[in-house]
């Protein structure tokens, strides 16, 4: 089972983090005593440096060939799987972190190297046009 955790985020700083959350009418809620206005959940994964990944992190990544180039993608939740994945950056092609219980990500080959709400405007259109919005 996957822990609860959140990174709580204003604008494009992050503000704090959470593993507490009050849950009413399908909508979580913090009281914090700081503005935010985005909640980032934990994925269930470490990468390579043991830095937990959450949702909205931009990891590079390598699938499985030996000697094969990193890729970019961010990680983000899909609707349709009910399941994180990673939307990959250069194809926009969606990688689920897991398939039929087996990982698709090996921790070793997984790495935060960023995150897509510190990247503006052109990482907000690849995830608006995934998410068909």
């Amino acid at each position: 089972m996957i822990e609860k955790k959140y990174r709580i985020r204003n604008k494009s700083k992050i503000v704090g983090y959470s593993n507490k959350a009050s849950v009413s009418t399908n909508t979580l809620s913090w009281d914090l005593g700081v503005p935010y206005d985005g909640v980032d959940a934990f994925v269930g994964l470490l990468d390579k440096n043991n830095r937990p990944i959450y949702e909205q992190d931009i990891v590079g990544f390598r699938l499985a060939k030996k000697g094969e180039r990193q890729k970019e993608g961010i990680v983000l939740w899909d609707e349709v799987s009910c399941a994180f994945g990673v939307l990959e950056l250069e194809t926009s092609g969606f990688i689920p972190l897991e398939a039929f219980g087996f990982p698709m990500f090996f921790k070793s080959k997984l790495e935060v190297i960023s995150h897509g709400f510190t990247h503006g405007l052109w990482i907000d259109k690849l995830v608006r046009e995934y998410y068909n919005v």
